[in-house]
């Protein structure tokens, strides 16, 4: 039996500085928005509990980035790495994840202040770093212009975004699923130096989703293991079925999605 999270694919730093994101970027429709946010919940990126209206942390932002390179809580514990995050702290693991796989840096003085907003300056530099174009960001002009402006190319912020406002949840939303799916830049080695180069079939969502085994199903949804949408069969807990195929389904409600393709 194939395992499938990712079901609802069935349903298809100076605040003076007032530049935005041109309209070319993705839509942040509210349904937009939700579809992106059940998408990522599906892999295990988001939780199911986030303030809809509240800004993100730099605790959350760290936490959310650990998931999306699927960072394994389960191991060794480090010990206290910066002075403000405490074990007891709600994003402990997450912060300490991320930085241990290089995704975040802390402050000078040790602490990582993992209770203040994150602004959309210092989310494009960590999501243009994640997906490999570090290089490309400094050579036009480094942190913060030359981040936001490729972070913009890539479509990696929303429309209208502000690069010393503080990030709105949907916008998160938004940008990290747009993170997820953008091609990485990959570096390749030869005797006549480094190559960089962009590779349209890698992308974060990918890695993801091979790590954990999960799979996209495409067809209409039959079943939620609960609800058979003919009338037959008998229930099964954790699984879906798509156009006659059983998966392997937990943690998510497909029941809304049910007759959809």
């Amino acid at each position: 039996m194939k395992r499938i999270v990712a079901l609802t694919m069935v349903l298809s730093l100076v605040a003076t500085l007032f530049i935005t994101v041109p309209a070319s970027a993705a839509s942040t429709a509210p349904e937009d928005v939700e579809l992106y946010r059940n998408r990522l919940s599906a892999m295990g990126v988001l939780s199911g509990d986030l303030d809809m209206d509240a800004e993100v942390s730099r605790g959350l932002m760290a936490a959310v980035v650990s998931e999306m390179f699927y960072v394994d809580n389960a191991v060794v514990d480090m010990g206290q790495i910066f002075s403000d995050v405490p074990p007891e702290h709600q994003y402990y693991i997450g912060i300490n994840q991320a930085y241990l796989s290089g995704a975040i840096n802390g402050n000078e003085d040790g602490t990582y202040l993992p209770d203040n907003p994150v602004t959309y300056a210092e989310l494009a530099k960590t999501f243009v770093c994640l997906i490999g174009y570090e290089t490309v960001a400094n050579e036009r002009g480094g942190y913060p212009l030359g981040y936001w402006t490729v972070a913009s190319q890539k479509g990696l912020l929303p429309t209208g975004a502000q690069i010393g406002d503080n990030v709105a949840m949907t916008d998160f939303i938004y940008s990290v699923y747009q993170t997820m799916t953008a091609s990485v830049m990959e570096r390749t080695y030869s005797s006549s130096g480094s190559t960089y180069y962009v590779n349209d079939n890698h992308t974060l969502a990918n890695d993801l989703m091979a790590r954990k085994g999960i799979t996209y199903g495409y067809g209409v949804l039959t079943s939620d293991g609960v609800t058979y949408i003919d009338g037959t069969g008998t229930k099964e807990d954790d699984i879906v079925i798509v156009d006659g195929t059983k998966y392997s389904c937990t943690e998510f409600d497909a029941s809304p999605y049910l007759g959809h393709s």
